[in-house]
């Protein structure tokens, strides 16, 4: 299985500027240059933001294998959207790490999946 690491879109690679965070972006380049699949999620509504976050990415040069964003109709809270893809992502991918600026995320992440999650903050202790 190919290994991933999994991105929250908001707080992790965009601030509330609709700017990019550059310490996580060059993460991002960092691990698909050595080979790893990066893929990010969002809860943002699919049907009005996924040809903005694909200009974002583009535009900043952060690379992405897949992104998943939400179904306008799916009603599920952003953390349970968040959990259930990263668990269905599991069973295509190695996932290694994810980011996400949510602690019930993170928390929900390790506790349930196994898999190591991080607040992108870590990065500038």
């Amino acid at each position: 299985m190919e290994k991933a690491i999994v991105y929250g879109f908001d707080g992790v690679l965009i601030n509330s500027n609709d700017k990019p965070i550059p310490i996580m972006v060059n993460i991002a380049r960092k691990f698909y240059a050595a080979g790893y699949s990066n893929i990010i999620i969002s809860s943002r509504p699919k049907q009005i933001y996924y040809n903005f976050v694909i200009s974002f990415l583009n535009k900043y040069q952060i690379p992405y294998t897949k992104i998943i964003l939400k179904d306008i109709r799916d009603k599920r809270e952003s953390w349970k959207f968040k959990l259930d893809t990263i668990w269905g992502l599991a069973s295509e991918y190695n996932v290694q790490l994810v980011y996400d600026h949510e602690p019930y995320v993170r928390r929900m992440v390790k506790e349930k999946l196994g898999i190591n999650a991080l607040p992108p903050e870590h990065l500038l202790i």
